[in-house]
């Protein structure tokens, strides 16, 4: 997983078929699985916060695909990785 990393942006599509760009928050990887990949599209959920999703990530030659997670015997463990990952992000904007 060399070539993704948080300095990338991505293209996906949302339910609308309208092409969204979307930025890598965080790359969790998994021992023995697919990394998950954090990311936003900056959409706003009804908290006016941005919604933030949470993906497995395969690696398809030169693309990858957004799987939608499914192992939930680390979700503790992740959720404190995304929480953390939400929280560096959100305070980039402090750094001098």
């Amino acid at each position: 997983m060399e070539q993704l990393n948080l300095e990338n942006a991505f293209t996906i599509f949302n339910e609308q078929g309208i092409e969204v760009t979307c930025d890598v928050i965080a790359i969790i990887e998994q021992e023995d699985q697919n990394p998950l990949i954090v990311y936003t599209d900056y959409s706003l959920d009804a908290n006016d916060e941005f919604n933030v999703f949470v993906s497995e990530l395969e690696e398809s030659g030169e693309n990858y695909n957004l799987l939608e997670a499914t192992n939930y015997e680390n979700i503790e463990e992740v959720k404190k990785s995304v929480e953390e990952a939400i929280n560096n992000f959100k305070n980039l904007d402090n750094i001098e």
